[in-house]
């Protein structure tokens, strides 16, 4: 994705009241059946190692059976995320044949399709996938319904997509340049624009005076309806670091901190 950088980081030191921030657990979305926070009008019983029954059962709601999902162990395989939205399920997963041969991974929807044959049970297929190079789907940072519902921000080690859940499209896609370290990245949403900001730590060469491993610490800052990085900024420390970092409730300034180093910038536009 090419990249259009359109926002400067000014250092601050004004004063400064952080938006509200989700927590971990917040930034999941789920529709298995077995969470206490499944939402949707439909549930999906989770799998252990992709062992999908030849009819896997889907629930309402109310975890009643309404009908069974066909060919899962072939068409979708190992799972990680399940959420319904835009009436069906996203998935991410990787299926058998992909992991035999070192192959990508996917978000594949599931769908209703009619009944089975000579019965009046509904019938689920996987009816769209949408595939990623590289494992994604085992490094999930997020999986985040935004807008009411409308929107699907998934967002791993290696980059992210934004998906129209109604529509069933992509709206946006990048792929990082560097491989997020799951330890020492945070990020966030803007309260006010569709702006994703990352902090990150990713371990570069090894000195050869000290022999010790150098880091590139940063911000990026990516705008969620294009795919595009609009602004990234270095952070002075080569060390290995765990960032926190947060917007101010205006999404005009930007704070990163850590243990040991705090960050502030004022956001402006070129």
């Amino acid at each position: 994705m090419e990249n259009e950088q359109s926002i400067i980081f000014k250092a601050s030191n004004s004063s400064f009241e952080p938006a509200k921030k989700w927590s971990d657990r917040d930034w999941f979305d789920t529709s298995f059946s077995q969470s206490d926070r499944a939402i949707g009008h439909l549930r999906l019983p989770a799998v252990d190692n992709g062992r999908y029954e030849s009819k896997h059962p889907i629930l309402d709601s109310n975890r009643n059976l309404i009908g069974y999902l066909s060919g899962a162990g072939s068409s979708i395989g190992y799972t990680w995320n399940c959420i319904y939205a835009g009436n069906c399920f996203w998935l991410t997963n990787q299926t058998f044949s992909a992991t035999m041969n070192n192959g990508g991974s996917n978000v594949t929807l599931v769908d209703e399709v009619g009944t089975f044959l000579f019965s009046s049970t509904r019938k689920f297929n996987a009816v769209k996938s949408f595939g990623f190079d590289g494992d994604w789907a085992g490094f999930t940072l997020a999986f985040k319904l935004l807008d009411d519902g409308t929107q699907l921000l998934y967002l791993t080690n290696k980059g992210f997509c934004f998906f129209n859940t109604h529509q069933r499209v992509i709206i946006s896609q990048a792929e990082f340049s560097l491989f997020l370290s799951e330890s020492s990245t945070d990020f966030t949403l803007s309260p006010k624009v569709k702006m994703l900001a990352i902090a990150g730590s990713s371990m570069g060469q090894k000195d050869p005076i000290d022999g010790e491993y150098r880091y590139k610490n940063f911000i990026w800052l990516y705008n969620l309806e294009t795919g595009l990085l609009v602004g990234e900024t270095s952070l002075e420390i080569d060390k290995y670091v765990r960032w926190s970092i947060d917007f101010s409730v205006d999404g005009r300034n930007l704070k990163v901190s850590s243990d040991s180093s705090s960050f502030q910038f004022e956001l402006s536009a070129k």
